[in-house]
């Protein structure tokens, strides 16, 4: 770095060529700062040989269609799941609602049970002897 940019050489980033020739040509992929990258795709922004290849038009189109078919699924789910949510809330409440008429009924046959009691008591007399 120091012949390329001079004794300042912090102020300038990193350089592919640099650390490839440090390294030197065909040694390794390896690169301190760098990682696994393919050095030559770093510095002209074409792969190398060894590296492999981008992904073709066709792999990318691909991979687009099933990310599509991924989120109709996910939407297609939700709709699901909320509408899963609502039958459960609608039993709920239904539920809830029989209860209430239940106890409502319970409470008034109660009432009107001791209603009939103490119109008993006021009414009974003991037997003479």
């Amino acid at each position: 770095m120091e012949d390329v940019y001079g004794p300042n050489f912090s102020e300038y980033p990193d350089d592919p060529a640099v650390w490839a020739r440090v390294i030197g040509e065909g040694r390794t992929r390896r690169v301190y700062g760098i990682g696994s990258s393919d050095l030559q795709y770093l510095m002209t922004g074409t792969c190398s040989s060894s590296a492999g290849s981008a992904p073709s038009q066709a792999d990318y189109q691909r991979s687009q269609e099933e990310a599509q078919v991924m989120r109709t699924r996910m939407v297609d789910l939700e709709a699901k799941v909320q509408e899963e949510r609502n039958l459960l809330v609608s039993r709920f409440e239904e539920e809830r609602d029989l209860l209430a008429t239940r106890l409502d009924d319970e409470w008034k046959a109660r009432e009107e049970l001791q209603k009939q009691l103490q119109d008993f008591m006021k009414n009974w007399r003991p037997p003479s002897n």
